[in-house]
């Protein structure tokens, strides 16, 4: 017989075996049943106590021995209508709660929060952690970083950065200035999903925008990192990012 339909419909393996036991063996003995069953005696006492409450399991008294026996396997039907009427009741239940769900929900998307990184190994930290951030397919905005991080041990890190982001099938689009063409187009022809614009336009420097973050570089006076977390503030880089992309040159 496949016992998988009690697995399914809330019995543990524990259960299903004790519950088969008496099925086959009949009225016993919490000793018989362990040893039939294969369950353990400390464990049979709590699976019977379980069954008892479901009605598939009852109990008689002789001689001051308790004996334990299968209920009418009807019983079985009138367990599920029990579960289903519950679960009816647990939807009502969840009707009336779900909007104030859908409110936290709400207050959550616009939760906002800061923090600084300094120094190239601060900086470090803030690229590790938007790793994390990452999903497969998704966009990762940047407009790229001014001059002062234009220098042999910062275009290393970077390189190493994208391809920790080539690893998870992440694809970015960074816009630079016109005067930075030449750069990127020799350091990073050979990254893969890597795609770049160029724009005479005066843009914010350094800004990478990812899923509900957005971070900022400064170099000077000394390197320092900002990571803002708001869903407002990323959507409207994101839209900003979008319309100079739009009309930026390859």
């Amino acid at each position: 017989m496949d016992k998988s339909i009690f697995a399914e419909i809330g019995f543990s393996k524990g259960e299903i075996k004790v519950y088969f036991a008496l099925l086959e063996k009949g009225k016993s003995k919490t000793g018989e049943i362990s040893k039939y069953s294969g369950v353990h005696t400390s464990k049979v006492y709590l699976i019977l106590d379980k069954l008892i409450q479901k009605g598939l399991v009852s109990y008689i008294i002789e001689n001051n021995i308790k004996y334990f026996q299968p209920s009418d396997p009807e019983h079985l039907l009138e367990y599920i209508k029990l579960k289903k009427n519950r679960l009816s009741e647990q939807e009502e239940q969840l009707k009336k709660i779900i909007p104030k769900i859908k409110e936290k929900q709400k207050l959550s998307q616009y939760k906002q929060s800061a923090a600084v990184y300094e120094g190239i190994k601060g900086i470090n930290v803030l690229f590790e952690e938007m790793l994390d951030l990452w999903k497969k397919g998704e966009e990762y905005l940047v407009f790229a970083p001014g001059d002062e991080f234009k220098n042999e041990k910062v275009n290393e890190f970077f390189k190493k950065h994208h391809l920790k982001r080539i690893e998870r099938g992440v694809v970015v689009k960074v816009i630079a200035l016109d005067s930075q063409k030449e750069f990127y187009k020799k350091e990073y022809k050979e990254v893969k999903n890597f795609d770049f614009r160029f724009s005479s336009l005066a843009l914010p420097a350094g800004v990478n925008i990812v899923g509900n973050k957005v971070s900022m570089l400064i170099g000077e006076p000394y390197p320092t990192a900002y990571l803002i977390e708001s869903p407002f503030m990323a959507k409207r880089y994101r839209d900003f990012f979008q319309n100079i992309w739009k009309i930026a040159k390859p």
